[in-house]
């Protein structure tokens, strides 16, 4: 996968917590996912204290690598 983008690779995972609004971040919009990016990766690739919290199951490797990948990139939206 060459270029992550918020719309295509970002946003379709963070969706499904929006709902029940489980995380201390706002996954609303792109400009909120973006300006808390550097904190929501230091959560979703912790070990000890990880976001999703339980009873939610840990994201997929492959979506953290993507999400760290989006903000090395300039956190590109579409």
């Amino acid at each position: 996968m060459d270029k992550i983008t918020f719309d295509d690779d970002i946003m379709p995972v963070l969706k499904q917590y929006m709902g029940p609004m489980a995380w201390r971040f706002d996954l609303t919009s792109y400009e909120e996912v973006k300006a808390s990016a550097g904190l929501i990766y230091n959560r979703i690739s912790s070990v000890g204290s990880p976001m999703p919290p339980p009873p939610f199951p840990r994201l997929p490797e492959t979506f953290i690598k993507n999400f760290k990948k989006w903000m090395d990139g300039g956190c590109p939206q579409s």
